[in-house]
């Protein structure tokens, strides 16, 4: 197990701690599987798919605001891209990015290539474009 599952599940049980159990609330495999075919049919990063697991429904009171809980989170590929054709930016996402989240409709976060596992976050305001790389896999997890 990587540390990025590993600190997956101490966020899962600190928020199940503080808001309680009812209010974190995972994926069945099922409802997984039916995330990644809408995602792209990639393979999921396994902290990813922990997260999921665990909390793919509601997360206590984090990321309130959010589409990245089921079922939003079906269509946060399709949002992100009609997000990118507004601002001439389709050169961002390819066949093998996975939007895993976009925040009230103007913050994008996606891996930019699942097998590199580049995880990027795009913040449009009317002024300009902010591309910020969040995380490279470097082999260690995270």
């Amino acid at each position: 197990m990587g540390r990025g599952v590993e600190r997956v599940r101490e966020l899962a049980g600190s928020l199940a701690r503080e808001f309680g159990n009812e209010t974190v609330v995972g994926l069945s495999s099922v409802e997984i599987v039916e995330v990644a075919t809408a995602l792209g049919g990639h393979e999921l990063p396994s902290s990813y798919v922990e997260f999921l697991r665990l909390m793919g429904k509601v997360a206590g009171r984090m990321l309130v605001g959010t589409d990245i809980f089921y079922p939003r989170l079906l269509k946060v590929k399709e949002y992100a891209q009609e997000l990118f054709e507004e601002t001439g930016r389709v050169d961002l996402m390819s066949d093998t990015s996975i939007v895993f989240a976009l925040h009230q409709g103007y913050q994008v976060y996606w891996f930019v290539d699942i097998v590199t596992q580049i995880m990027t976050s795009l913040k449009i305001t009317r002024i300009r474009i902010r591309i910020v790389l969040l995380y490279k896999k470097t082999g260690k997890g995270l």
